[in-house]
């Protein structure tokens, strides 16, 4: 498997994550996660990063940092290595203690990061841990809610300013949209390829500095950032044929309707023929003809007429 493509530029913004290795536990205790927040400090200080949230699990961490300078890898890299190094001291252990690299989804700041500032706490609560985000002190949460107890290095200033200030009734403002939050959707429906968080404007951007930074490597990827997503290729599939879009792949509503569909999710989405299949209901095999019928018949558009604009939305054969 090829490693992820780091995409690192001055003024990114990323949700982090790291996992333990096999599932297991990375913080033993409180004296683990304070060791980890002081080496966390350490990174952002170093690189100037700044963190708008932070939140540890037992077996994971999840952070929001910006880096002002293109130097991601570097700090995290050397975090995940000197803490692997702490834990191992002080339990004596030896091996892997993280379940490989870091992974970091880029977002775009003024339509997700808020979002994501409340995603980040509320993990306690999602998780079981805690009834409510208060009640867990391995968070931000405490820290933006009432300006009291956080580290130096976090950043609160642009999350509250989004509340209206740092003062009472900003910080309450904060708290009733955590709290609103709970239960709520998903933010990770809109991510495209497993690592770009954002608009279509966004999208096109970090695919233009993949192929930029990455010339070698991203044609032959699937790591498409301006990529459409299977559900909006299920929306436009059903506007053009004027169909309900929970009938767009059901091969018993409409056939053509169908192929199209199937055919957009290969051609455009760039889905793994297994996962068109799961979705589609069908065997891979039968992907596979539906593809190759419609592309020996000259195209989407020669074969379905009416999908002809649909081919050209998404730069199709």
């Amino acid at each position: 498997m090829s490693r992820q493509l780091r995409l690192q530029f001055p003024g990114a913004v990323y949700h982090l994550t790291s996992r333990g290795n096999a599932r297991q536990d990375i913080f033993a205790d409180d004296a683990d996660r304070t060791r980890f927040l002081e080496l966390l400090g350490r990174e952002i200080e170093q690189h100037r990063w700044r963190c708008h949230a932070y939140c540890l699990m037992d077996n994971h961490y999840h952070l929001l940092v910006e880096t002002p300078e293109a130097n991601l890898s570097r700090g995290m890299g050397r975090l995940n290595m000197a803490y692997a190094q702490a834990f191992n001291r002080r339990h004596e252990r030896s091996g892997h203690l993280f379940q490989g690299r870091f992974h970091a989804v880029v977002i775009e700041k003024d339509s997700h990061l808020l979002e994501l500032c409340r995603y980040v706490v509320l993990n306690p609560v999602r998780a079981g841990t805690a009834a409510v985000p208060e009640v867990w002190p391995w968070s931000s949460y405490r820290a933006t809610a009432s300006g009291r107890g956080g580290p130096d290095w976090l950043t609160t200033r642009w999350t509250l300013q989004r509340f209206g200030g740092a003062d009472a009734d900003g910080r309450r403002a904060y708290r009733r949209f955590v709290r609103e939050g709970i239960g709520g959707a998903s933010p990770w429906h809109d991510l495209r390829a497993g690592a770009f968080l954002g608009g279509d404007g966004f999208l096109r951007r970090m695919a233009e500095r993949l192929r930029q930074e990455f010339p070698d490597r991203v044609a032959a990827t699937a790591r498409r950032p301006d990529r459409p997503t299977a559900r909006e290729i299920g929306a436009a599939v059903a506007k053009a044929a004027r169909v309900p879009p929970e009938t767009v792949l059901d091969r018993r509503a409409n056939q053509a309707v169908f192929k199209v569909a199937v055919y957009l999710l290969r051609r455009a989405g760039n889905l793994p023929l297994s996962e068109v299949a799961a979705r589609a209901g069908v065997s891979a095999p039968r992907v596979s003809q539906i593809q190759r019928k419609i592309e020996n018949a000259g195209g989407l558009g020669r074969a379905f007429p009416w999908a002809a604009k649909l081919a050209h939305k998404y730069k199709v054969k």
